[in-house]
């Protein structure tokens, strides 16, 4: 009875004789509801019986066994000690309740264990101890410490049984290149030479290293009989299905069932595969034949699966009659839920999982469950990081929860705590790529690029990069540390040794195209498609079209628009070169503008309407055109993205108060724009085509405005930033709108986050259109700046100043706020309070600032400090303030709306950025008659009257901007003397009217202000 749940079971088990009717009750219930395929109630029912007194070694044997299955590795642990209480020296519980132990990441625990329990300090338990130990060193990433102590043991006793031992350790722990190197060391020719050949299997497997693997387990079936010699044919059909030999596969998994009738798991995958084919009539004979072998729940799915084909009620009606019958089923619930969720039934999903949750709310899988459904549905981030929480507190070392819960956390502006979380989670579970390459990844963003670099090389160094799946892993790894260079390589690598894998070919796809090498991406999607038809993958044959289109439109532009039909692929030859480059140069050659004089309108566009300055502008140019409009004409905004859990819609309630049209993507995809435009227009049919071939972040912007485009026909677009500026432009390039109007950035986009390969040619690209284009920036230093990037010798970016509502400005004002926000936060009244507004990022040195207010806080007693702003940096910083001991004095009150209260309660406003182009908060400031301090960088001269309204300062250390700060603070009339020049001096400067007066000018191709004067 030992084994009774470990083997594959037909029918109901017997359970042990001789037990009272309640303890019989509740293990035959026990039993059932595990082969209905519901641990969680199994678990349930095994554990009532043993807090009950039960002892007999068979029934906590099979909870403990049930406990694995179902990852409750707290419920393991215990009983797994129980049954070690009760035989000391029986190996499999000792070694099952220190894997629960590593599982629950209690290292110290599990260590105790080994070194303290009598029975494994005896000789003959020595070398279970030992390898116990190395596990629970490399379960911690101590990877030296371990193989340190495997020498060391070897060395004390060389033999094969201790080098078994040791390989098992690194096997069971994922370090396969060490295990390997310790499986050479056995004698092949020796005693455990068959033992010797099965691990090597194992090893193999574990690594993904297919062809290897294969071999070995050839092996294993030829000397070995029985069980051995069963699970070998399963892994052999496993490895032919995971190299995508689907007919090897079928052939092997055909000998399993002819060897084994019953045999569930081959029994699904012929079910499978009919679903695939969409073969549902062979699928219904096949859960007939086999049905009996599967579990209440994977029946069922499949039953549901084949139905949905026919009627969709249906397939939920088989999840609910089989819940009906089995209410306290949760793994079936679950199932019920995932269905729910591949049919995009979220509401109906949520509601069925609150359910079971009901019953078992301290399911991992089910909290884990719901952290999906609330990303799904776009909850707010600080509601799905509460459930990840919740999640990982049930089941700490769950990859997706700890992979998930440090992206939502840079999600909600904490990206150092999302890096420190990374840090964390690769300690606790050094094996799993994901967790290394979202590491790197956000170092990279935070522009720490060294730490980013050396966190993916310890990363790869980590994982290992021998097998051709390992290399495929190493080189994303390197390509979201920002390292191309070393990820194509290693991706070359990758293939050399295994130019067959699929997971070297499937990485390597979309790194080519990335770097812009669409041949030879397109040679292996082809290679691709070859080894695995007809089982093709759609990603694959997607990369595979998009290359296609890229060079069919790169063809058309050398051989004349007309020259090339649009379906004539078989007369497209793959173009050497660099992408999207050459497509944008295609896509301008014979791109013609169009002025006709039905064309009508304007359509600003931009990314989203999130807090940035950039979005404020869109705003306010919606504001000022909505105050004084244009004749006979309108101004409509097309914005990509409006989420709301990322701040996306902040500046969408001014945008809608004008009441001006408003096109929104995400409502464009959902409502098929793009398929409706092309069903009227199929002459554009190849242009969405070649849009669709740009890098991803391009093209999904670029088709839904050319669809609009093609839709509404303005006669102008002006775009906002450069991811859109190229986007934007090449789209109405390409629907000939005639007048391009092309804002750019305070500065190029040299910085990691904005830096895009293409920008640079794709800006040249735009300048050669037939149309006209105006290139604007909102400094005369950032136009410069802009120039001095794209190499060019004469001046052509306009200046265009921004334009404020400083009506608006005023009236978030509050008449006490100065004496309210002082009072709030224990600030004196007669204190001199340096201020700022800031996003708690590197380009705006919030460090700078903060050291700066703790020089001057001790320079001067009177001295405060108050900044409003979030962002990554935040956490530290506060840190930084108490350690200090200020934090009674300088205050970080996180982002504020509206900010113009909290500027009321500041002495002057300092700006502490490396870089800006027209800082908004200077003129904000200054309009509401506060004095203002900033470093003398980028356009920051532009937006203030230095020595009139405010001051300029000189790159110095804090000590030296503080005495400068403290010296105007304490300074009355000159800051009185300042309070009044602002206000008047930005008005004059920077109004609505003003703005839009020079916009005017530009769409009417008459030289205003700047322009004019130049």
């Amino acid at each position: 009875m030992t084994f009774m749940i470990k083997r594959p079971l037909k029918g109901k088990p017997t359970p042990p004789p001789a037990l009272v009717d309640r303890r019989d009750k509740l293990i035959n219930q026990a039993f059932d509801a595990y082969h209905e395929g519901d641990e969680a109630r199994a678990l349930a029912k095994f554990d009532k019986v043993i807090r009950e007194g039960e002892r007999d070694v068979a029934i906590i044997e099979a909870a403990a066994f049930v406990a694995n299955q179902a990852r409750r590795w707290k419920e393991a642990a215990r009983y797994w000690l129980m049954l070690h209480e009760m035989s000391p020296k029986r190996p499999g519980p000792i070694n099952q309740h220190v894997n629960a132990l590593i599982q629950l990441r209690r290292h110290d625990e599990a260590e105790a264990f080994c070194t303290e329990r009598e029975a494994l300090q005896e000789e003959d338990m020595a070398p279970l101890r030992d390898s116990l130990l190395i596990r629970i060193n490399l379960a911690q990433g101590k990877v030296n410490e371990a193989h340190a102590l495997a020498d060391a043991l070897h060395q004390k006793e060389g033999d094969d049984n201790r080098a078994m031992s040791i390989a098992q350790a690194f096997i069971d722990q994922g370090f396969t290149g060490l295990a390997e190197m310790w499986l050479d060391r056995i004698d092949p020719d020796g005693p455990l030479a068959k033992e010797r050949v099965l691990a090597r299997a194992r090893l193999f497997y574990s690594q993904g290293n297919w062809q290897r693997a294969d071999k070995e387990y050839a092996e294993v079936e030829r000397i070995f009989e029985g069980k051995n010699a069963r699970d070998a044919r399963i892994f052999l059909a496993r490895i032919a299905f995971n190299r995508g030999d689907l007919r090897l596969a079928e052939d092997r998994y055909g000998a399993v069932l002819k060897d084994t009738p019953d045999h569930g798991e081959a029994a699904m995958f012929f079910i499978r595969q009919a679903i695939n084919d969409n073969d549902y009539e062979k699928a219904r004979e096949l859960l007939e034949l086999y049905g009996h072998c599967l579990d209440a729940v994977t029946r069922i799915n499949f039953q549901a699966r084949v139905a949905m084909r026919e009627d969709l009620s249906d397939s939920i009606g088989y999840y609910e009659r089989g819940i009906e019958e089995n209410e306290d089923n949760i793994k079936l619930r679950l199932g019920f839920v995932e269905f729910l969720i591949s049919v995009e039934k979220l509401d109906q999903a949520r509601t069925e999982l609150d359910k079971a949750l009901a019953l078992d709310p301290d399911n991992f899988l089910l909290n884990r469950t719901l952290a999906r459904i609330l990303r799904k549905q776009g909850a707010p981030f600080l509601a799905q990081l509460a459930q990840v929480e919740r999640a990982l507190s049930l089941q700490p070392s769950d990859v997706n929860m700890l992979n998930d819960y440090g992206n939502l956390l840079a999600s909600c502006n904490r990206r150092n705590d999302a890096i420190r979380h990374f840090e964390e989670a690769v300690e606790k579970v050094p094996k799993e790529p994901i967790l290394w390459l979202n590491g790197a990844h956000h170092k990279m963003l935070d522009n720490r690029l060294e730490e980013a670099a050396d966190f993916a090389r310890r990363g790869v160094e980590t994982l290992g990069a021998e097998t051709a799946e390992e290399l495929a892993y190493a080189s994303r790894i390197f390509l979201a540390a920002g390292l191309e260079d070393e990820a194509l390589k290693t991706t070359e690598k990758a293939l050399a040794v295994n130019s067959r894998s699929g997971v070297a070919l499937r990485t390597a796809v979309p790194l080519l195209m990335v770097t812009g090498n669409y041949k030879r991406a397109w040679e292996l999607c082809r290679f691709y498609d070859e080894i695995h038809y007809p089982r093709r993958d759609e990603r694959m044959l997607h990369a595979q079209a998009q290359c296609m289109a890229a060079f069919r439109e790169v063809a058309r532009a050398e051989r004349g628009p007309d020259a090339l039909p649009v379906d004539a692929d078989n007369a497209i030859e793959p173009v050497e070169g660099l992408f999207p480059e050459l497509l944008l140069d295609a896509l301008v050659k014979h791109a013609e503008p169009d002025h006709s004089p039905d064309r009508k309108g304007v359509i600003q566009f931009t990314s989203s309407l999130g807090s940035g300055g950039a979005e404020r502008q869109v705003a306010y140019v919606m504001q000022g055109f909505a105050d004084y409009p244009l004749e006979g004409e309108e101004m409509a905004l097309a914005v990509n993205a409006l989420n709301p859990n990322v701040r996306e819609d902040f500046f969408l309630p001014e945008i809608e108060a004008t009441g001006a049209t408003l096109y929104h993507f995400s409502d464009d995809r959902r409502n098929a724009l793009i398929r409706d435009v092309m069903a009227r227009h199929p002459e554009h049919l190849h242009t969405v085509r070649a849009l669709a071939a740009m890098p991803p972040e391009v093209a999904k912007m670029a088709i839904s405005f050319f669809a609009r485009l093609v839709q509404e026909r303005p006669r102008a677009v002006m775009l906002w930033q450069d991811a859109v500026n190229i986007a934007g432009a090449i789209a109405a390039i390409a629907a000939g709108v005639p007048h391009i109007i092309i804002s750019t950035r305070s500065t190029r986009p040299v910085e990691i986050r904005r830096h895009r390969r293409y920008l640079h040619h794709g800006y040249h690209a735009i300048l050669r259109y037939k149309g006209r284009v105006t290139v604007l920036n909102n400094s005369a230093n950032g136009a410069r700046d802009y120039e001095d990037w794209l190499g060019v010798d004469e001046p052509f970016i306009e200046t265009f100043y921004n334009g404020y509502d400083f009506d608006a400005i005023a009236a978030r004002t509050e008449a006490d706020a100065r004496e309210r926000i002082r009072r709030e936060h224990g600030i004196p009244e007669d204190a001199l309070v340096i201020g700022g507004v800031l996003r708690f990022s590197t380009e705006k040195r919030p460090d700078l600032w903060t050291r700066t207010l703790i020089e001057a806080a001790r320079k001067d007693d009177k001295v405060y400090g108050l900044v409003a702003g979030d962002g990554p940096m935040r956490g530290d910083l506060l840190e930084l303030v108490e350690k200090e001991g200020l934090s009674d004095r300088i205050h970080m009150v996180g982002r504020q709306s509206p900010v113009e209260p909290w500027m009321q309660a500041m002495d002057v406003l300092f700006l502490s950025s490396e870089t800006e182009g027209l800082p908004n908060v200077l003129i904000e400031a200054q309009s509401i008659g506060l004095p203002v301090a900033s470093m003398n960088v980028g356009g920051a001269p532009e937006a203030m009257a230095a020595g009139e309204t405010g001051i300029l300062i000189e790159e110095g250390t804090p000590a030296a901007i503080a005495d400068q700060l403290v010296e105007l603070l304490e300074d009355g009339p000159r800051l009185d003397a300042f309070r009044r020049a602002a206000p008047q001096w930005v008005r004059e400067r920077f109004s609505l009217a003003t703005m839009v007066e020079r916009l005017k000018g530009i769409l009417a191709d008459k030289p205003t202000g700047d322009a004019a004067a130049a």
